[in-house]
């Protein structure tokens, strides 16, 4: 079970989210009220409203006590975007985050309290 949690939170997790979020959000969000479709602009290609869509998005799809560090990676993930301009790269880093939290959660510090909320 241990496995296929790790799978779904570290693999399948930032794939798909990462997929509908930065590579046809953000895009969208641009093109939203134009007659064009999304895929005429660039993945990576710096779009202030798509920023701010996917910021807001990626924030409050998380819970509440998360929103602050959902924004500032949002924020990040986004910047990333920007710079390396190739999903693979983000899905990557999502991936790393995602992986990172999962061990601090299953060899959580010995206190006895129940880490498994965050995931």
């Amino acid at each position: 079970m241990l496995s296929l949690r790790f799978a779904g939170f570290a693999l399948v997790t930032p794939f798909i989210e990462e997929l509908l979020v930065r590579s046809y959000l953000l895009r969208e969000a641009e093109v939203y009220n134009a007659d064009r479709s999304f895929r005429s602009i660039p993945v990576g290609a710096l779009a202030w409203t798509g920023f701010l869509v996917t910021l807001v998005w990626f924030t409050f799809t998380h819970l509440q006590w998360e929103w602050p560090v959902a924004a500032a990676t949002g924020v990040i993930y986004n910047l990333w975007l920007y710079q390396r301009r190739h999903m693979g790269a983000l899905i990557l880093t999502h991936a790393v985050t995602n992986a990172a939290l999962f061990a601090a959660v299953v060899w959580a510090d010995g206190t006895g309290r129940d880490w498994w909320f965050f995931l």
